[in-house]
């Protein structure tokens, strides 16, 4: 992996649809921006710094996700989130990251990743992005 520069950050918008909203086997819990849902979008940003400082022969793993859920976000709103280098050894990745509607904290966590050999897992399946993603991500180093 090679090394984050002093500012390497990564940004990821994300429209909340219905699929994001808290819910358990007994149905739906809130018509807003599930924990859950938030934990998973935080992975991906951070998942987005992380790409940029692979090597061919890497891939990147995550090994912990801190959350901390702070305000509700309404379903059919965008939410930003924002992830940036904290800490980095030879094979560990942390950002912190931030989900912000209409510019206000709704949410803030820590994400590892760790980096493995390539041939470590089989390959993912060809997927097409993700289609309640707006597609709007920025990454620099």
């Amino acid at each position: 992996m090679r090394r984050a520069g002093a500012a390497a950050t990564a940004s990821y918008r994300h429209t909340v649809s219905e699929a994001d909203v808290g819910a358990f086997a007994s149905g739906v819990v809130h018509r807003v921006y599930g924990t859950a849902a938030m934990v998973r979008d935080m992975e991906y940003a951070a998942r987005l710094v992380l790409l940029d400082l692979l090597e061919p022969e890497e891939e990147g793993v995550g090994a912990e996700v801190w959350c901390r859920h702070l305000a509700p976000v309404p379903v059919g709103a965008t939410v930003e989130l924002l992830a940036a280098v904290v800490e980095q050894d030879d094979r560990r990745l942390v950002c912190r990251v931030e989900a912000r509607h209409h510019g206000k904290l709704a949410g803030e966590g820590r994400v590892v990743q760790v980096v493995v050999e390539g041939g470590s897992f089989p390959p993912p399946p060809a997927v097409s992005p993700r289609p309640e993603s707006t597609g709007e991500n920025a990454g620099t180093q």
